[in-house]
């Protein structure tokens, strides 16, 4: 009977020591791997490129297509997808839009929490490259900005080109600032899981 007893108390120490030593790893372990760096992925979660220092975009100058005002601060919040465009959009500008629009249809009921927005940088383009975008791209909101805002903002950012022909588009956050970048080296699955990761850890 001494015997059984001695055995059980053996064993609800050993349990007990177990929860302690958990315990104090769960603690120790995160300290260790903030401090030293070891164990801390290399890699980001984003598939995008991650833009260093956030752009805020609620205070640039934007014009709807009828010339009227168009204020960021002013719209629903919402994830927005933009493509900056310089001129002419041709070929690689082309992709960019529909990419994005088959990301956003892949969105599914998700999709009302993006928005699409094509920026004009220079001058306005003609009726039939606006009756194209009526046509193949309804849900797009189109849009004329000012380089000279857009050119300084992400002149300094030496991970973003900033060639504005098109080839790369920008992720908004819902407070309305650009946190990512993507070009023609990134697949629609690749932003569709941004958005995605987003959208949940959003709401």
């Amino acid at each position: 009977m001494t015997q059984q007893v001695a055995s059980s108390g053996g064993r609800k120490n050993k349990q007990l020591l177990w929860i302690i030593a958990i315990a104090a790893l769960t603690t120790i372990v995160p300290y260790i791997m903030y401090y030293t760096g070891i164990g801390i992925p290399s890699g980001t979660i984003n598939q995008g490129i991650l833009v260093a220092a956030p752009i805020e975009l609620s205070d640039f100058t934007f014009r709807s297509e009828n010339m009227e005002r168009w204020d960021l601060a002013e719209q629903a919040p919402k994830f927005r997808l933009v493509i900056p465009v310089l001129g002419t959009c041709e070929e690689l500008c082309l992709d960019s839009l529909y990419v994005t629009r088959q990301v956003h249809i892949r969105l599914s009921d998700k999709k009302d929490q993006v928005e699409r927005l094509y920026v004009q940088l220079g001058e306005a383009d003609d009726d039939a490259f606006r009756q194209f975008l009526a046509a193949e791209h309804p849900n797009l909101t189109y849009l004329e900005g000012d380089y000279r805002e857009w050119r300084a903002a992400l002149g300094d950012q030496p991970e973003l080109s900033a060639g504005f022909d098109g080839a790369e588009y920008y992720l908004l956050h819902r407070y309305g600032a650009l946190v990512m970048a993507y070009n023609e080296d990134h697949h629609g699955n690749q932003l569709l899981d941004d958005l995605e990761f987003l959208i949940k850890t959003s709401n």
